[in-house]
């Protein structure tokens, strides 16, 4: 999708992503995130299109590999790494 520099969805695309992933992980299953993992973009789609239980598998998982904590995500609470639950 290619925009105009200067239209209002280039300057923020919240509205179409909201749109894009509504429908391709709402309504068709799809996914809203793929090989680079959720990041702050998609934080807010992960809370929406993953149930808590998958969260808490994700979390575990993230707990094995990475104890330390690795990217700006806690996979198991949906939030930024750090940030007060």
């Amino acid at each position: 999708l290619v925009l105009p520099r200067d239209s209002a969805l280039a300057r923020d695309p919240t509205p179409l992503r909201e749109l894009v992933f509504g429908e391709a992980a709402g309504r068709f299953g799809g996914s809203f995130s793929a090989e680079h993992g959720i990041g702050r973009a998609n934080l807010a789609f992960y809370e929406r299109f993953i149930t808590g239980q998958e969260r808490g598998l994700a979390g575990a998982i993230q707990d094995l590999v990475a104890p330390g904590g690795l990217g700006a995500v806690d996979f198991r609470v949906a939030a930024l790494a750090g940030d007060a639950v």
